[in-house]
């Protein structure tokens, strides 16, 4: 997701349709649609892609130009899927724009975005909403590393279970009420490094909350990767296989396009073939050593025609990589 004040920096015009939208007193996330790669398959493809041929447009502004488009709310999340398309909006990254916490794109796009995004009910202001974004941004570094800490001594905690509502909630309190002494406290036993350009600027607080030191080294707004002394690196992509209307065939929908098969199974080598390598080259362009994909599976099968001829309606393969650095 690439942050307004980014795209903003890189399109100008993208300021002026901030300011149309806050005009028409919209109220709610900017979502900002520009063109991905590979090349459209059906029509309505095609007249999205002839939209942002001369750079990003809003959804909203979208669904003025497109004949259809609000019947195919699915057709767009599906092509940026596929890669066609990619999505902007408010982002961390925007909120510390808003907070004057970094500054190296145009902060007017983040100012508008966060204006907004302010429930007009509860007067919210822009810079308290980009204050809630860092919060939440801080709680998901905070869980993400506490899980990880802990996964590494061979502790297993269950997505949804008791153990996650404990860091959860641990979490919560912490950072709705920073002063107040709490029955449940985290500690990471380890010290967080921050890297990269804006990360850094929530390590500070993300080591407050776990109680430990924070260390951000000289020049780490510009260095090529965050991290923390646990030692670690994790990523997921999800791939969609779907199956044709008439039953014949498998549609891989994957990062460079689609592809498609005869068989399920061949669909599957294929998917497996193309992401294990490009996971691992982006887990090492982030900084990852040694990274190793896993995959897990999930099928959602159908009778056609009886009960014996059982088929896969649509497959969900998710592939995640790790590295112990």
């Amino acid at each position: 997701m690439q942050p307004l004040c980014s795209l903003a920096s890189e399109y100008p015009q993208v300021l002026d349709e901030l300011r149309d939208l806050k005009k028409m007193k919209y109220i709610g996330e900017p979502l900002f649609i520009l063109p991905g790669e590979g090349r459209p398959s059906n029509e309505i493809e095609s007249a999205i892609f002839r939209k942002l041929s001369d750079g990003p447009i809003s959804l909203s502004g979208l669904l003025k130009h497109v004949r259809l488009l609000k019947k195919h709310h699915k057709q767009i999340d599906l092509m940026e899927q596929k890669g066609l398309i990619r999505y902007s909006s408010f982002t961390p990254t925007d909120a510390l724009h808003v907070l004057g916490r970094f500054d190296k794109w145009d902060r007017n796009a983040s100012l508008l975005g966060a204006d907004l995004m302010t429930d007009g009910m509860h007067n919210n202001t822009g810079e308290e909403v980009a204050l809630q974004v860092q919060d939440m941004a801080v709680k998901k570094i905070s869980m993400a590393l506490f899980r990880k800490s802990i996964s590494a001594e061979c502790i297993d905690i269950s997505e949804g279970g008791e153990g996650e509502q404990i860091i959860k909630y641990a979490v919560e309190k912490k950072i709705s009420e920073p002063e107040t002494d709490h029955r449940i406290e985290l500690h990471l036993n380890a010290s967080l490094i921050g890297a990269g350009a804006p990360s850094w600027a929530f390590i500070p607080y993300t080591g407050r909350l776990l109680h430990e030191d924070s260390l951000l080294p000289e020049n780490a707004d510009v260095a090529g990767a965050v991290g923390a002394a646990v030692g670690s690196f994790s990523m997921t992509y999800p791939v969609r296989i779907m199956i044709s209307k008439d039953h014949r065939s498998f549609r891989v929908y994957y990062p460079s396009g689609t592809a498609d098969f005869d068989d399920i199974e061949k669909a599957v080598s294929f998917a497996r073939s193309f992401m294990e390598p490009w996971l691992k080259n982006r887990a090492q362009a982030a900084g990852a050593k040694d990274p190793v994909v896993s995959l897990t599976r999930n099928d959602a099968p159908a009778y056609i025609g009886g009960y014996l001829n059982r088929i896969p309606l649509w497959s969900e393969l998710v592939f995640t990589v790790t590295a112990d650095n």
